[in-house]
């Protein structure tokens, strides 16, 4: 199974974004495998994306404004399908799903953590593997890949 995420509203429209297996945190914390502009609504953690060959779920993790699925607030965790539309902060991602023989959409291919890693959860710790952010107000991306990040001290939140 192939997932893209096809952003239809928010900053970058239209861009897709492809999910291998693995998990994805979205948020404005560093770390996150989505980053989202520090002016955003997005919470420093807001939600979870779990990409397997079988399904796609999102997770939302007490986000202050909240996570959407097809306009519906989220609790919890539910299963994405094909065409479900996923609100985060002001952006709204279209699931897209092709079976893995399928030719599936060219886009931004977002690098995330192994299922069977445990994604390091506290908002003070900070991590190097963000590949793609959604940042600035006129819609701009910025793509960095991990090895050119600077390493940064482990900060507390305040």
């Amino acid at each position: 199974m192939k997932v893209a995420m096809r952003i239809t509203t928010g900053q970058m429209e239209g861009t897709p974004l492809l999910f291998p297996p693995g998990q994805y945190l979205f948020g404005r914390a560093e770390g996150c495998h989505v980053l989202f502009s520090r002016s955003s609504i997005v919470s420093r953690r807001h939600c979870l994306l779990i990409v397997t060959e079988e399904m796609i779920t999102v997770r939302d993790l007490e986000s202050r404004n909240g996570t959407c699925v097809n306009k519906m607030p989220l609790e919890g965790e539910r299963q994405l399908e094909h065409g479900d539309l996923l609100e985060i902060g002001e952006s709204v991602f279209q699931i897209e799903i092709t079976k893995s023989e399928a030719k599936g959409p060219l886009g931004i291919e977002v690098s995330g953590k192994p299922l069977d890693e445990t994604i390091n959860m506290p908002l003070g710790s900070t991590a190097t593997d963000t590949k793609l952010a959604l940042t600035g107000a006129s819609g701009d991306a910025k793509k960095n890949s991990a090895s050119s990040l600077p390493e940064r001290p482990q900060t507390t939140a305040s």
